[in-house]
């Protein structure tokens, strides 16, 4: 099961929203961003009192290519979300709502794996409501490879894995351009998930109502051109799937030292 498809259901359950997660998450960026969305201004989710809603939708596909010993593994996850970025040799930063595509390929036989992460146009990761079908048409190039290691911020705050098969992963040997077309199709239906939480301590309230739904799907992905010339035909898999879903948090400011241990 890929990351992605993790964090998915692990904002969707309710053990997985906590007070003291979102606490600490959101106290880790606070600290480690230089902007006022770390301190729950204008854009932003972090500590304080009030309301804030960040929402998630992303599809993944993993592809077994070829022999289990000598094949190949290529993940592909799109993702569409606030992320919070760290950038090479700078402060974390939260960045807009944004479309990002994860991709790497393992190869079995070398043990050597590749990838990158790439902010793309958000009309080229299309998904319907119902979430029974979704497409992602791009071409990645170098300009849109991401600026450093980006985890979406649900995930920051709910200390959950990385979105995209652990998180997009650093600049590899991806020869660029490359041009990647993947239809998904479910089932027919998405399982739905709405949970509500409610945490107190010493006068501190917080409430976290998480609703959303995710979808199995069959994942059809074209001929991969790499830049240099080289192919990789992925056909289907069925390891893979669609989500969206959306967290809002509820609070009356921090909790106290007595609640949180230092």
């Amino acid at each position: 099961m890929s990351r992605t498809r993790r964090l998915a259901l692990a904002a969707l359950s309710a053990g997985a929203v906590t007070a003291v997660s979102f606490i600490a998450g959101a106290t880790i960026i606070a600290a480690s961003i230089n902007s006022p969305a770390a301190a729950g201004g204008k854009g932003g989710c972090g500590i304080g009192s009030g309301q804030c809603t960040i929402t998630q939708q992303d599809a993944f596909g993993l592809w077994l290519i070829g022999d289990p010993i000598t094949g190949q593994q290529v993940s592909i996850d799109p993702v569409r979300s606030t992320f919070v970025m760290h950038p090479r040799g700078g402060p974390a930063v939260v960045t807009p709502f944004e479309t990002i595509v994860s991709m790497s390929i393992f190869s079995s036989a070398t043990g050597i794996g590749s990838g990158a992460c790439f902010v793309i146009p958000d009309n080229q990761f299309v998904v319907s409501s119902d979430l029974q079908h979704a497409t992602l048409n791009a071409t990645l190039t170098a300009d849109e490879m991401c600026g450093g290691p980006m985890t979406p911020q649900l995930g920051t705050l709910q200390a959950a894995p990385f979105a995209g098969g652990g998180g997009p992963p650093p600049p590899g040997a991806l020869a660029l351009p490359l041009t990647v077309n993947i239809t998904w199709t479910g089932p027919g239906a998405a399982f739905k998930n709405i949970s509500i939480s409610t945490q107190t301590c010493a006068g501190f309230t917080s409430t976290f109502h998480t609703d959303g739904s995710s979808s199995q799907s069959n994942a059809n992905g074209n001929t991969l051109v790499f830049g240099d010339g080289s192919t990789l035909t992925l056909g289907s898999t069925l390891a893979a799937g669609v989500d969206n879903f959306r967290s809002m948090i509820m609070s009356n400011g921090v909790p106290g030292p007595q609640c949180i241990a230092s």
